[in-house]
């Protein structure tokens, strides 16, 4: 028997069979992924750009009575802090340790039974909802207080 090959019994001359390995065609042609992964970076990048978050701007006061400031209660509720949550201030002032909402209440229900029955909720522009909320839920939970909320007022 040969060294290389194999042969085949009975046969004149010994036949050389050499193992040729076809590789199967497992390519996989990429130009068909590329194109619709750009097409939905682009439409994701359109996407973002409409639904881009507009800042939030509160029509001005044009009717309306004011308030007193002199005679009311102010609440002021600042920006928010590092830990997200916006302060609350006694008084028109971001100054001072901030409060809690039920420490809000008890100094409200103080200030009406001295006779101050206008309270006034200011806020930052850039306050979250959830704080003024609160402040004004615990302000309009006390009996005898009267909410007003601080705006703009219309110079022209």
């Amino acid at each position: 028997m040969p060294e290389q090959g194999w042969t085949i019994p009975d046969a004149e001359q010994p036949i050389e069979l050499v193992k040729t390995r076809q590789e199967a065609d497992t390519e996989i042609d990429m130009t068909p992924i590329i194109d619709v992964t750009f097409q939905l970076l682009i439409f994701f990048m359109f996407a973002a750009t409409l639904v881009k978050a507009a800042k939030l701007e509160l029509p001005e006061a044009e009717h309306g009575i004011g308030v007193d400031v002199q005679t009311a209660v102010i609440i002021t509720v600042g920006p928010p802090g590092p830990n997200g949550r916006c302060p609350v201030y006694l008084g028109d002032t971001l100054d001072g340790e901030p409060v809690t909402v039920e420490e809000v209440a008890r100094y409200v229900r103080e200030q009406v039974a001295a006779g101050k029955e206008n309270v006034i909720v200011k806020a930052a522009a850039t306050a979250r909802h959830a704080d003024v909320f609160a402040v004004e839920q615990a302000v309009a939970a006390v009996e005898g207080a009267k909410l007003h909320a601080a705006v703009r007022e219309k110079y022209e």
